[in-house]
């Protein structure tokens, strides 16, 4: 694969080349005519391609036009458009990279997966056979650029901006396409996802996160907004985490949507959700309908969320239909066994129906098995956590719980919780507090030796942390909050989850 991806820049690099010595008195209409065909010609030798080596020519062959077709396109639309119109329409143009990478790369994953890898690059040649058509349609002859000498197509060359977008591009776009060209291999060999499920996760890699209980959340707020096209789903507008999206959707609330539906024992509840306001949908609406829209429809339930939970229910022997015809009560799935003793004797815990526990060997595993299959210790291995210092002596637990606020909602944009608690708190022991000279409800900051600016908070005195610890929320906005303190570094090895507690700081009294 990585020789194939080499042979396609080279081409990219060649054709931009070939076309800046040779093309230069060539009619732009014409050259894109002959772009278009070496985009047919290289996808259709690829589909066709009996050999390593054949295959390698036609990645080369696909490459040529690549560069220069965005070249000359951009050209041919600036001198089309009408007075005051150039920069749209060059916009325009250049949308066709935007869709083929939401909905082509998906689309292209799932046909290699369900079809053959030949289909995909059929797929394109054809595609390329209906640019052919539509030039021949609707491109009016546009003449060559006049030829003013070979050196002054490199004249530009002798600023500083030009290299900068040189630079910007060639970084931006050698990511970009890395992504997308080794996201296969790496969820497929290192994350285990099947590849069926290929397409779907090439396309949700661009759904989105809550990049702020992360980490040094500003550097995900910095790639988010350097990405083509980003967007969000929530049931409010909060400009602290929508400011960088193209666009945010809403999202209908709790009494307003299906899914999921809840399983409690040997008991299911669903929803009987009122009309949605507006015209919001619900996540796993929008989710299903862009599974159905870029993969596969029957995938993904034609976006219909009743049809997603029926598809797990119907295992059970129930529907959501029946279901909702129960409530307010709630109906004993039969599905679920009542609960008893001496499961793993009664061959009920494993899937393949064997009596046992659920471990590779069926027995309980007191050495992890399955993790040293895979190259980790099959025992946990003891590591060092950073030890305060005198210059960041406490450590800082970062997550504490309050009873009306729960896990990651924000704080600064709900009214209500602001009466209860209008700015963040954190949990000081009495025996620091005394020691640094604070008192009950002082303001305080936070400092990291991983953050450049510091968290603003105010302190509780309580016996309920312990000496030497900091007990801060994070949910907050602004300069209260508190993931910027923590690093992106030490992640877990097995679940690739980041060590958010595992940091030193010191308090300051404001």
């Amino acid at each position: 694969m990585p020789r194939h991806l080499l042979a396609l820049a080279l081409g990219v690099c060649a054709g931009v080349a070939v076309m800046v010595v040779a093309a230069r008195g060539i009619a732009l209409s014409r050259m894109l005519y002959l772009l278009a065909g070496l985009i047919f010609a290289g996808n259709l030798f690829a589909a066709l391609a009996f050999d390593y080596w054949s295959m390698l020519a036609a990645r080369f062959i696909a490459g040529l036009p690549h560069g220069a077709y965005f070249g000359v396109g951009a050209i041919v639309a600036i001198s089309l458009a009408a007075p005051g119109q150039a920069s749209r329409d060059v916009c325009l143009m250049v949308t066709g990279m935007t869709i083929a990478n939401l909905v082509g790369v998906p689309l292209g994953s799932f046909l290699a997966w369900s079809l053959s890898w030949r289909a995909t690059f059929a797929v394109v040649a054809c595609a390329a056979l209906l640019l052919i058509l539509a030039l021949r349609l609707w491109m009016p002859h546009v003449p060559a650029l006049p030829n003013k000498g070979f050196r002054a197509q490199f004249r530009f060359l002798g600023h500083l901006t030009p290299w900068l977008v040189l630079g910007a591009i060639g970084l931006g776009n050698g990511g970009f396409f890395a992504c997308y060209s080794y996201v296969n291999p790496i969820m497929e060999t290192v994350a285990s996802v099947p590849t069926s499920l290929m397409s779907a996760v090439i396309a949700l890699a661009g759904f989105g996160m809550n990049a702020l209980i992360w980490p040094s959340p500003e550097q995900y707020q910095e790639a988010i907004r350097k990405v083509d096209f980003s967007f969000a789903a929530d049931n409010f507008y909060r400009d602290e985490t929508h400011h960088d999206m193209d666009i945010v959707l809403p999202a209908a609330l709790n009494f307003e949507r299906y899914a999921p539906f809840g399983v409690h024992g040997r008991k299911v509840s669903v929803h009987r959700p009122v009309k949605p306001q507006g015209e919001v949908w619900e996540d796993w609406k929008i989710a299903c309908t862009i599974g159905a829209t870029v993969c596969d429809p029957e995938t993904f339930f034609h976006g219909d969320p009743v049809k997603a939970c029926d598809s797990i229910l119907k295992d059970w022997g129930v529907t959501y239909e029946k279901q909702q015809g129960v409530l307010p009560n709630l109906q004993t799935v039969e599905f679920f066994p009542p609960q008893t003793t001496g499961k793993h004797e009664k061959a009920l815990l494993r899937f393949d129906g064997k009596p046992g526990f659920r471990t590779p060997s069926g027995k309980i595993e007191l050495v992890a098995s399955l993790q040293a299959k895979h190259g980790f210790p099959g025992l946990p291995v003891y590591v060092e956590p950073p030890k305060p210092t005198a210059e960041y002596p406490f450590k800082l637990l970062n997550g504490t719980r309050r009873p009306y606020i729960t896990h990651s909602k924000t704080r600064s944009d709900q009214p209500y919780l602001l009466e209860l608690e209008p700015e963040s708190t954190i949990n000081m022991h009495p025996k620091d507090a005394e020691k640094l000279g604070i008192k009950e409800g002082d303001g305080v900051w936070l400092v990291s030796p991983y953050c450049d600016h510091k968290v603003r908070a105010k302190v509780r005195v309580t016996i309920l942390c312990q000496p030497g610890l900091i007990d801060a929320q994070y949910g907050w906005r602004g300069d209260q909050e508190t993931q910027p303190l923590i690093p992106r570094k030490n992640w877990d090895p097995i679940s690739g989850y980041p060590c958010c507690n595992d940091v030193c700081i010191r308090v300051e009294k404001a």
